[in-house]
């Protein structure tokens, strides 16, 4: 019974090895913020370069757009000429 009422006890001693392992953990921690911040850096500028790339890809389909339609255009035209010639041919 006495064990059960027993209180906790604490040393007032710090192991060696119990401040290693906090230094560790600090270090571990350390690193892995620096090295979190620079993988995030590198995303942030390829999301830039990604964002310019991408302008530059959707000017030239518009510009590919501008030219499928002209010629799409000229193509209709063309085709309204030869019909109206066929047209023209047969009523002589």
């Amino acid at each position: 019974m006495s064990e059960l009422t027993s209180r906790w006890q604490f040393e007032k001693r710090i192991n060696l090895g119990d401040v290693f392992s906090t230094l560790a953990l600090v270090g571990t921690l350390a690193l892995f913020m620096f090295n979190l911040d620079k993988r995030v850096t590198v995303v942030e500028e390829k999301q830039t370069q990604q964002i310019s790339i991408d302008a530059a890809q959707n000017e030239r389909m518009r510009e590919m757009n501008s030219e499928v339609k002209g010629e799409l255009k000229d193509i209709s035209a063309k085709l309204d000429k030869l019909v109206e010639r066929q047209l023209d041919g047969r009523g002589k």
